[in-house]
């Protein structure tokens, strides 16, 4: 069975009892020092009075290191935890308790580990608490953040570097715009380096410091922004590079839709294919309800994480008949109405039921999707349409897509969109800034609506992460594997042979339309999506020329008849073995059809289609 979770009671416990261990081993230091007079142990608040503390410690550093070092950590830590304000203080006074290679570890990993600490509290409390009150606008920093992943680490140590934000400011936000800890962790150890070397080395001579001001004169701080600079560059010229060569890395993202007609063969009756993925080794996870409370849901009572389909229909969860649903037009405005009242709705259910999964076949840059339903049977039916994960991935990547599905909400739910709209069973409404998918009803049932709906959220994702979608049938056959780019309906004609092997060229052409009982149709979508077809074809001409790939064109007519099932399925095997079918084809109709194929693509595309593609 999968796990239960309720609501995490004990985070609440988890942030006071920070503060308390904080408390516990400042009171273990205390006791442990020799009788005396501390009064003068008290957080300086200007430089006369770091004067007089660090005249009082420098007589118990060299007998009570340990001491002092224990209480000095626990101090820093603590005041970059709970942003208290005076940490340059302690940076100064570790100059000129321990020297200044001692002073400057000291400081760094101090700094680190209350910027660490820091980061977790904001994350488990703050982003929530974000969220709540500005979701667009998180969501659109989030998305700024997502552009900037590959180079993300050259942006964090500019402004650790560099006197641009304040540092409490950075670990405050860090986790709220979906920094990964690894990479704020790593600049966090390097960026802080600069500055702890000049404090600590004021520190030093801290008798003759009169004023903050005199730590960074212009010197120091052109200094600063200089080594802020060398560290962004990287970033600022590796964007035209990913720019101008996005066919590298467009078939790393492509889409794998299944085919509901070819079913002799091993292919996922679903649309992206999608293993469970289940984990027993740990009963409850509070981090799971904190993440859900990030997008606006809070666990009243239990939530189920990622169960098998024989779980989900245990729980209630069937598979429904054919359901009517729509797409209608959505304002911002509108949008964040709804969510609202499908978040408040969430949250008053007892049990919800969370599956993870991806969308797409590499993990470099796929869009990971986590789906929120009040309904097993809406869970189990949209989670098989996403392809298996490793543990707790959805939770490293800085952009997840998140499905909200209300199948029990009140149909007064749909006059948020207008008075106009009517949808008996339910309707569907997305957001991209927001990566956000609202499902009312019984629209989670239409996989027409959900596969359009995924279609256009993702393409942003893929995009910025270095690739291009790619819609397409994953078939495998024994030892090879198929990706068919179009449904079998989109090449049907009798002017040409059942299979044909094309050049790069010719593949790249007819993948931007096929032809079908007379009339064009999009061959590369069906779904909205703000990919450029130009640029789709162009990656599929580079891929297959580059890696030396066979390409065949599938035409599933012959005499006035389409070839389904089995049939269809000889004409693969076929063009694997080489072994093509020696059909003739009338050359004045392959003269004709390729004249419309001409006439229709230079409308359409204009001048934009390279020399190298052909019919």
């Amino acid at each position: 069975m999968g796990r239960e979770e309720r609501f995490p009671v004990w985070e609440a416990t988890l942030g006071a009892g920070v503060a308390a261990a904080f408390a516990a081993g400042l009171v273990g230091v205390y006791l442990s020092m020799p009788d005396s007079d501390y009064s003068f142990l008290k957080l300086p608040r200007n430089l006369e009075e770091l004067q007089i503390l660090t005249g009082h410690l420098e007589n118990y550093t060299s007998d009570y290191t340990l001491q002092v070092l224990v209480g000095y950590c626990a101090v820093y830590i603590f005041m970059q935890t709970f942003m208290i304000p005076g940490t340059i203080f302690m940076s100064l006074l570790a100059g000129a308790l321990f020297g200044q290679l001692r002073g400057v570890a000291l400081v760094v990993f101090a700094a680190s580990a209350g910027a660490s600490s820091c980061y977790f509290l904001s994350k488990m409390i703050g982003k929530p608490l974000v969220f709540s009150l500005w979701p667009d606008k998180l969501s659109f920093f989030q998305k700024q953040v997502a552009k900037r992943r590959q180079k993300l680490l050259n942006y964090m140590l500019f402004l650790r570097v560099t006197p641009t934000l304040p540092n409490t400011f950075i670990n405050l936000a860090s986790p709220i715009v979906d920094v990964p800890y690894h990479i704020f962790l790593l600049a966090t150890l390097i960026g802080l380096i600069p500055a702890a070397y000049v404090t600590v080395r004021a520190g030093i001579a801290l008798g003759e410091l009169t004023s903050l001001s005199d730590l960074y004169d212009t010197q120091s701080i052109a200094l600063l922004f200089l080594i802020g600079v060398v560290s962004v560059t990287p970033a600022l010229l590796g964007k035209d590079e990913a720019q101008e060569k996005p066919s590298e890395t467009a078939f790393q993202c492509a889409y794998h839709r299944s085919s509901e007609k070819l079913s002799p063969t091993r292919v996922s009756s679903t649309y992206f294919t999608y293993n469970f993925m289940h984990r027993e080794d740990q009963e409850v996870s509070y981090g799971l309800n904190w993440a859900i409370a990030g997008r606006g849901v809070v666990v009243k009572d239990k939530v189920f994480h990622n169960l098998e389909p024989s779980e989900l229909q245990k729980v209630g969860a069937t598979y429904p008949g054919n359901v009517i649903s729509g797409v209608p037009d959505v304002s911002k405005a509108q949008f964040a109405k709804l969510l609202k009242l499908v978040t408040f709705h969430l949250s008053s259910i007892s049990s919800l039921y969370v599956q993870d999964g991806a969308i797409g076949s590499s993990t470099e840059c796929d869009a990971k999707v986590r789906v929120i339903s009040d309904n097993p049977s809406a869970a189990m039916l949209l989670s098989k349409v996403l392809w298996k994960i490793p543990d707790r991935a959805i939770s490293h990547d800085t952009s997840p897509l998140t499905i909200y599905a209300a199948s029990s909400i009140s149909s007064n739910v749909k006059t948020v969109l207008g008075s106009g709209i009517q949808y008996t069973n339910g309707f569907a409404a997305a957001d991209i800034e927001c990566s956000s998918l609202i499902l009312c009803g019984k629209a989670y049932a239409d996989s027409t609506v959900v596969k359009d709906a995924l279609t256009a959220l993702t393409a942003p994702i893929f995009s910025a992460r270095g690739g291009l979608p790619v819609p397409g049938w994953l078939l495998c056959f024994g030892g090879s594997t198929v990706l068919l780019f179009a449904p079998m309906e989109i090449i049907s004609t009798d002017a040409i042979p059942s299979v044909s092997k094309l050049s790069p060229g010719q593949a790249a052409y007819h993948f931007l339309a096929g032809y079908h009982d007379g009339r064009f149709v999009s061959a590369y979508s069906r779904a909205p999506s703000p990919a450029d077809p130009v640029a789709l074809a162009s990656s599929l001409f580079s891929h297959l020329k580059e890696d030396d790939l066979p390409a065949y064109l599938i035409n599933a007519k012959r005499s006035g008849k389409y070839i389904e099932g089995k049939e269809f399925i000889k004409l693969f095997e076929l063009a694997l073995s080489g072994s093509l079918p020696d059909i003739k084809t009338e050359d004045i109709r392959v003269g004709e059809l390729k004249g419309k194929y001409r006439s229709f693509l230079s409308s359409k595309f204009g001048k934009r289609l390279p020399e190298e593609f052909s019919f």
